[in-house]
């Protein structure tokens, strides 16, 4: 018999569903900030900061926290940023939606799923 799965095995799969969904929706957002941080980490002068100019998240000033695009700014956490339309992001909040018990509607469900990124 199959041992149950750990909260970290959990975890890691949760980490790569984000990226996989990322990548498929901010792919040159994601590769724009990677090789800044990539520059940054071979030349070893500071990062300057670097603005995703011609895209739909700019206005969140989007940066690479564990290779996982985030919302950047004065923010002291940094939000996960999601794709508004994906067949994953779907089923988290429908996820929230039903099983959560979230009845009153969007602004429930909404932080239910802000309370787990914190």
């Amino acid at each position: 018999m199959k041992d149950a799965v750990t909260t970290s095995e959990v975890q890691f799969a949760e980490i790569q569903i984000i990226k996989c969904v990322q990548c498929q929706s901010f792919d040159s957002e994601i590769l724009k900030l990677s090789q800044a941080v990539d520059t940054y980490n071979e030349s070893s002068q500071p990062l300057s900061k670097v603005k995703v100019t011609s895209s739909q998240i700019r206005q969140l000033e989007p940066i690479l926290v564990d290779g996982i695009l985030c919302v950047g700014g004065r923010l002291q956490s940094h939000p996960i940023i999601l794709p508004k339309v994906h067949p994953a992001v779907t089923l988290i909040v429908r996820h929230f939606h039903i099983v959560m018990s979230c009845r009153q509607g969007a602004c429930c469900v909404i932080d239910s799923i802000a309370l787990l990124d914190n």
